[in-house]
This record gives C-alpha cells, structure tokens and sequence, in this order.
C-alpha cells in the first residue's frame, strides 16, 4: 500500500495514470472515505443518542457541550438516520476546526504573510501592494530561518533579531524602516483578528541608532531657485512653439501657479475650473494599476481615474491667479485645434488622457537644455510652498493647499530656501554688517543707574 506522505514522482505517476485511465473511480474513493469517517463518528458517539417510543416515536440526542447547550435541550429526529446526520454533522465540524487549528499552528510566517496580502488586496491600492511586495522580497524574505519558521512559534527575541539583522544588512532611515517593520506588524495583527492568535510577538527593540534619522533635506535640488524657474518656463515655451499640440510644456509651467501632485494635474477637468471666484476644485487623481494573480510578479497594467486624492483631507480649493487662468484657456484652445476630447479634461492627447512619462520627458529634457540637475513636478510642488512661506502666507494655509494631512509634513518637507548658499551667506553677512541710520549708543547717552540707586527708589 503506498503511504501518502512516502509518494515519490514515480507513484504519483502511477496514481495520475490510473485515475486517468479509469482504473481508479476517484468519486467512489471519495465516497468511500466520506462513508468510513461518518461509521468512525457515530462508533464513538453512538451512546449520545438514543430511540424512544414513548409519547412520540423518535430519535433523540442532547450535545454533551454545557458551554453550547447550557439548558440541556434535546434533539429529536423522527428516523435513526436523521439524528445521525444531527451527530454526524456536529462532530465533524468540530474535527474540521481541529484541523483548521493544526494547520495554523504549522502555518509557517511567509505563509502568513501571504494570506495577510490576499486579505488587503481589496482594500489597498494595487500600487501599495506592490510596494510592499518589494520591500518584503528585498529586506524580509532573505531571511529563510524567520519566514519558514511557525509563526506562532516566533519570538520577541527572535523579532528582535530579524529587525536587527536587517538594519546592519541594510542603510536604512527611519521611513523606510517603519515600512519595514509594518509588514511584520500587520501580519502578527492580521493572525489576531482571524482569531488564529490571541498575542503578537512583534516589537522593536532594536539600536536605533544604526537608522538614519529623517533629516531635512538641503535647498540645493529641491525646489527651483528664481532664475532656475524662469529658465524653465521659457524652455517649456520653446518647446510649445516647436510643437504647438504639446500641452505637456504647458502642464509644467502652471504647476509653478497650484502645486498640484502630477496625478492630480492630469486628473484636471474645465468643470472643476470656477471662473467667476477663480479656484480649482482638486478632487481626484491618475493611478497605475497592476495585475496582481502573482503576488512575486506585480504587473504594471495601466492607468485608471479615481474620485480621491492621495491624502484622506479630501476635496481642496486652490486659488488661481491670472496667469493660471490664462494657461488653462491657452490649454482649452489647444485641445480644441488638435486633439480629440475626452469628456472635459484639460490634458489630453488623441482622445485619451496625457500619460505620466508625456510630462516627466519635458522636465527631463527642459532640465538638461537649461544646465540644471534633474528634477520632478514633485519639486515643483516644493517650490510653490516655498514660494508661500517666503511672502508670508501661514503654513497652515499652504498645508491645506497643497492636501497634507498635517503641517509637519509641509514643513518638513515642502518649505525649503529659495536662494543659494552664497546668496544666503552674502544676506547674512550684510545683515549683521549694517549699521543703517541707526547712531551708535555712547556710554554718555546711556542713563547708567547704580544697584544702590535702585534699591532706594524701590524703598521709597
């Protein structure tokens, strides 16, 4: 008799041939094994029911769980088979959870990460999912004694080890390391909420000081100094005039005007335009989709239009200046004369939507003609805000601008200097040099007044 755990490739052969060939009726297997395990059910519970022909001929059965029958209630059947089903039906369940709770206790952790990503695909962005999946296949799954070890078998210890193995693996700053240890994190509360746990042994105790710290990043390349933003623009014009349908150029240059995510440009339609009082409603953005049947191969599949922004501060007004506003009817007369529209939106190109390399290839190439580094529309954003807090406006007003959820992360990381260094340090130096109309103070103008003096006045 061949073992099932003892297959080897040759049995398996053997047993695909004769299922194959009809020499084995997989139905009458599978009916036959379903037939001995109800015989073995009913053999050891066979004194928990019982026939009566007292007042009413029938079958009965009281489940002997006081937790599930506290009031002893029986079961009653008019036929034999009929309770049995009741029995039956009973214990097999309960032999089912037995088995499920065996089968999670030998779930190792990749298992459970697995079954976590299944669980969050509906309800993440398929572009998240496969950002985690990156970070899964480069900084956890490296470590094959963790992930194939039971996951309820895992210790804090052990937790403590794999995040330290990582940080000296890796350079990692603290974002990147919180994502990380997110994943472990969400596993271990994944397990608690489909009850396979009741505790998690996830933690970080770590030495933090091997993560690099956030630290704000230096003026020089995130943003557009003055003289840089005006190169730009009269490059992106350049190339309009070159290519008069590019509306791209013109994408570019009136992000300088909203700062707007480039998604979110894209997304742009004439009716979230309010003429008369002169904003811009920003409600939705451009999102790349993936095919995710193969959770190890994340296909890239396309683009897709959603009613909502990155951040959860949900739908914003931007004020638009003149400028802006004549760029968006230079943008109109465009698409009238070359393009074929697509419903109402503002950046479009043969009946569809401007994909996001049109705009990334102008900035690219307009950086590299004016002499500048490489930068994004992102950068653009930067300098918007920049631009703000520079003449004064709140950062709690340039906050909800732009859509952040909080204002540290607009200070952090959206207001920077405008100027270069040598322009700062010249202001800094000047300042500090300049002794305007202001006379230099004497000591015989200063009304010098002893402590004794003070001391009298005060008592008198």
């Amino acid at each position: 008799m061949i073992q099932l755990n003892k297959v080897n490739d040759s049995n398996l052969h053997l047993l695909n041939h004769a299922i194959d060939n009809g020499i084995i009726d997989v139905a009458y297997v599978l009916e036959q094994s379903a037939n001995l395990k109800r015989g073995k059910i009913l053999r050891t519970h066979k004194t928990e029911y019982w026939h009566s022909k007292g007042k009413v001929d029938c079958w009965y059965w009281r489940n002997p769980n006081k937790a599930a029958n506290p009031t002893r209630k029986l079961v009653k059947r008019k036929t034999q088979k009929g309770i049995e089903d009741v029995v039956f039906d009973y214990y097999s369940q309960i032999e089912m959870e037995e088995e499920r709770r065996a089968n999670r206790n030998r779930m190792s952790f990749e298992e459970l990460f697995y079954e976590m990503m299944e669980d969050k695909k509906p309800k993440r962005a398929s572009g998240t999912i496969k950002k985690n999946m990156q970070e899964w296949r480069k900084y956890i799954k490296p470590h094959q004694w963790f992930i194939e070890k039971p996951f309820v078998d895992i210790t804090k210890i052990e937790v403590d080890r794999l995040f330290g193995s990582i940080i000296k693996e890796h350079q990692l700053k603290q974002t990147q390391f919180g994502n990380i240890v997110g994943l472990v994190k969400q596993s271990y509360e994944y397990a608690i909420d489909a009850e396979y746990i009741d505790k998690s042994p996830y933690r970080i105790k770590v030495n933090k000081k091997l993560i690099e710290k956030n630290r704000k990043k230096d003026s020089i390349g995130q943003v557009f100094q003055a003289n840089e933003q005006e190169l730009l623009i009269q490059e992106m014009e350049r190339r309009l005039r070159n290519n008069p349908s590019n509306t791209a150029t013109l994408a570019v240059i009136l992000d300088f005007e909203v700062g707007l995510r480039k998604d979110e440009m894209l997304a742009l339609r004439d009716s979230d335009i309010d003429y008369q009082r002169k904003t811009v409603s920003v409600s939705r953005q451009v999102i790349q989709t993936h095919a995710l049947d193969d959770m190890d191969s994340i296909k890239h599949t396309g683009y897709e239009i959603v009613n909502y922004t990155k951040s959860d501060s949900g739908t914003r007004k931007v004020p638009l200046t003149d400028k802006a506003l004549e760029l968006i009817h230079q943008i109109k007369e465009i698409n009238d004369k070359y393009h074929q529209p697509f419903e109402d939106y503002l950046f479009i190109k043969n009946g569809h939507l401007l994909p996001f390399k049109a705009i990334d290839s102008q900035l690219i190439l307009g950086c590299k003609r004016i002499g500048i580094s490489t930068r994004t529309m992102h950068k653009i954003r930067k300098t918007y805000a920049s631009t703000l807090y520079k003449r004064g406006i709140d950062v709690l007003i340039i906050s909800k601008l732009l859509g952040h959820s909080d204002i540290k992360t607009t200070m952090d990381n959206y207001i920077f200097e405008l100027e270069d260094e040598e322009i700062i340090f010249q202001n800094v130096v000047e300042a500090l040099q300049y002794q305007g109309l202001e006379e230099k103070v004497t000591k015989g103008d200063q009304k010098i007044v002893s402590f004794k003096e003070m001391k009298r006045r005060k008592t008198s």
